[in-house]
Parts: structure tokens; C-alpha cells; sequence
């Protein structure tokens, strides 16, 4: 019997692994499928310096919309960057 998520920690675990044997520091959880109570989360339990936020398209990204960068910084006080991902092209 799988329990949920368990799949998801193996994941996290073998990420976690490759980049110490690379000698990479670094630390992971599973996240609230909500970005925003994501990182609320994460600032609690990592020491975190600034916070890179990736979202499609502002005009496809409901988390834009939902002013999800701007909401982040001011409850955080961090310095918060937005990456936006290059829409994929459509296949005719």
C-alpha cells in the first residue's frame, strides 16, 4: 500500500542526495500546494536571505494575479525576485 506521499520524499530524499554528493548544500521539504502558505512555511524553518518566486506568463499566471510576489514580500520583509517562465509554444 503506497502512502500518500511517500513517492514525494523519495523524490525530495534522491534530489537531496545528488546535489550533497555534488557538494551542494542543501535542504527540501514537500509544500502546501498554495505558494504563498508554501513559503510562509519555509521562512519558519530555514534561514532564508531572499526569495526567488517562478511563475508563467503574468497573463497566464493565476498567481500573478493574485499578487503573489507582492503579498510575499511585505509579509516576509525579504527581498523577492520573479522569474517568469517563457510560454511554450503552441503546436499547430
Amino acid at each position: 500500500m503506497n502512502v500518500l506521499g511517500e513517492r514525494e520524499r523519495e523524490a525530495v530524499a534522491s534530489v537531496l542526495a545528488s546535489l550533497e554528493q555534488d557538494g551542494i548544500v542543501a535542504a527540501g521539504m514537500i509544500g502546501d500546494p498554495d505558494p504563498f502558505v508554501a513559503t510562509m512555511n519555509a521562512v519558519q524553518f530555514f534561514h532564508i536571505s531572499e526569495i526567488v518566486i517562478s511563475t508563467l506568463p503574468r497573463e497566464q499566471s493565476r498567481w500573478m494575479a493574485s499578487k503573489l510576489v507582492e503579498r510575499v514580500g511585505e509579509s516576509t520583509g525579504k527581498r523577492v525576485e520573479h522569474v517568469e517562465a517563457a510560454a511554450a509554444p503552441v503546436e499547430a
